[in-house]
């Protein structure tokens, strides 16, 4: 079977770093490839020189058997490439069905047919089972739905190999469930998946082959049958499973930030631990469990209704994140590129004090 695209000894140099050298890869038609490899492996390299955002030092792009030049993202297009990305490519002040018909808005008597373009677009979510009404802005959604949205628009837009960057970083479990059955649905329709992922039970779940990178390089592909959670770990870190996560031993200290009986009305509730100086606290919940409401109610983002704060054993209250930063509180938000950073401040141009400024958190 020729695959569909096909990658020859691919390499990027940015300044003195090979951030790829000579790497390998090919999605075949109809299949979930998944690429894998730890953070720095050269997985977001590879896909922006797929999608012409990067240009390719060396090697080969062949698409349909024939060599290309991928020079933007719009002739990626044309070759039937799309990538769904982790940050959401939505206008979020128009309305769902207005970014599906961007830039081809159907005339009726020389006005916007309107009721053509919300019909259709609800049409097509719901033949993908995404429950979203297109009269919504975009910015009215969750992160979650409009990462879902943004899948569907690609699929509109009649793409032939689509690529999934972490899809499921902000997605539930039934949105997870949701996005499995799109992409079965894509699947069967002859459409090809690249999934890049870190979580190795969604890799076995779904996908039919795997290519790991390594530093920038090639290690493997083979088929998801044919391997375990442990060899791909191994193939990821270049080291035995058994060395990834040693024991390790927590000395006590003294306790920087108390939290006592924390709660806020539909969010959290009842909420208690504390942080000794020098000590990583890890918090886990599923989408929806209030971890997203607690940290920003210790930054002072939201308010909570009852409980004690302590920072070195003496009660606070935040006011606001600014009171928080005075305190030495940082928060890197969710949402980062919405809600952490000025982007309008940052670029060719601005000023000294600008670039400074856009490096603050400001949730």
């Amino acid at each position: 079977m020729q695959p569909l695209i096909k990658i020859e000894n691919l390499s990027k140099s940015f300044g003195g770093v090979h951030a790829l050298f000579s790497v390998h890869f090919e999605v075949l038609p109809g299949e979930v490839h998944a690429l894998v490899g730890e953070n720095g492996a050269g997985k977001s390299t590879l896909i922006k020189i797929l999608m012409g955002v990067y240009h390719k030092d060396a090697g080969s792009i062949v698409v349909d058997g024939t060599e290309q030049e991928i020079r933007s993202p719009s002739k990626a297009k044309e070759f039937g490439l799309a990538a769904v990305y982790q940050d959401v490519m939505l206008a979020r002040h128009l309305s769902v069905g207005e970014n599906f018909f961007m830039g081809s808005l159907p005339l009726k008597g020389g006005l916007v047919d309107w009721n053509l373009v919300f019909n259709k677009t609800d049409e097509f979510l719901a033949r993908l089972g995404i429950a979203v009404d297109s009269r919504h802005l975009v910015s009215e959604l969750t992160i979650a739905r409009q990462q879902l949205v943004a899948i569907a628009k690609v699929v509109w837009q009649g793409a032939r190999v689509i690529i999934f960057d972490e899809p499921t970083a902000l997605l539930t479990t039934a949105e997870t469930d949701m996005l499995f059955e799109i992409i079965r649905r894509l699947r069967r329709e002859g459409k090809s998946i690249v999934y890049i992922s870190h979580r190795m039970e969604e890799i076995f779940a779904i996908c039919d082959r795997v290519t790991v990178l390594k530093d920038g390089r090639y290690v493997a592909t083979m088929p998801i049958a044919e391997t375990n959670k442990d060899q791909l770990v191994s193939l990821m870190v270049g080291r035995n499973v058994e060395e990834l996560f040693p024991a390790r031993r927590c000395r006590a200290k003294e306790t920087i930030l108390e939290i006592r009986h924390l709660s806020s009305t539909r969010h959290f509730v009842d909420i208690s631990f504390s942080v000794s100086r020098g000590e990583i606290f890890g918090m886990y919940g599923l989408v929806g469990a209030g971890r997203t409401q607690l940290v920003r109610a210790l930054f002072g983002a939201d308010r909570y209704d009852s409980g004690d704060i302590l920072l070195n054993r003496k009660p606070i209250r935040p006011r606001n994140p600014m009171n928080m930063i005075k305190r030495g509180f940082g928060l890197v938000c969710e949402d980062r590129k919405q809600q952490s950073l000025a982007l309008p401040l940052e670029g060719p141009g601005g000023s000294a004090d600008q670039h400074k400024t856009s490096k603050k958190c400001w949730c």
